[in-house]
């Protein structure tokens, strides 16, 4: 039951999407936001992962997938950085899904670059009480 709820959430979760909403149910008058969204995407999510930890391990292996993993490896700066495109790309005149793609690349692109040039040196320094420091990197154990 785990897993079916979190399918469903999940699901749920890309409907909250006001272009896959519009592109699918076509309203006559189009949707661009909904009410309480951080409140019912954070319950969403949270059904997401408790049916990803309790179920029969479809989710998870779903969410073991590679691009899966390099956007979890990349979502803090994406989650920085969404705000800031998400009302640039709502701004062009293009069709709903196409802005979609374009706003997913766009995060993704500038996320990645935020990432792998200021998230991860800065993740690597180290304050010390002789000043501050680069953390030495660290060898994986042999196998």
């Amino acid at each position: 039951w785990f897993e079916i709820a979190a399918f469903a959430a999940l699901a749920t979760s890309f409907l909250r999407i006001p272009s896959i909403f519009n592109g699918i149910f076509s309203p006559q008058h189009a949707v661009h936001k909904f009410g309480y969204d951080p409140a019912i995407c954070g319950v969403l999510w949270t059904i997401v992962l408790l049916g990803m930890l309790h179920g029969t391990g479809r989710l998870r292996r779903l969410l073991e997938l590679a691009p899966v993993r390099y956007l979890g490896l990349v979502s803090y700066s994406v989650y920085l950085w969404h705000v800031k495109f998400l009302t640039d790309v709502d701004d062009m005149k293009v069709p709903h899904p196409v802005r979609l793609l374009i706003f997913i690349a766009l995060v993704v692109a500038v996320g990645s670059v935020s990432y792998f040039l200021i998230e991860r040196p800065l993740s690597r320094l180290r304050f010390t009480r002789s000043g501050l420091r680069a953390a030495e990197p660290t060898l994986p154990a042999p196998l």
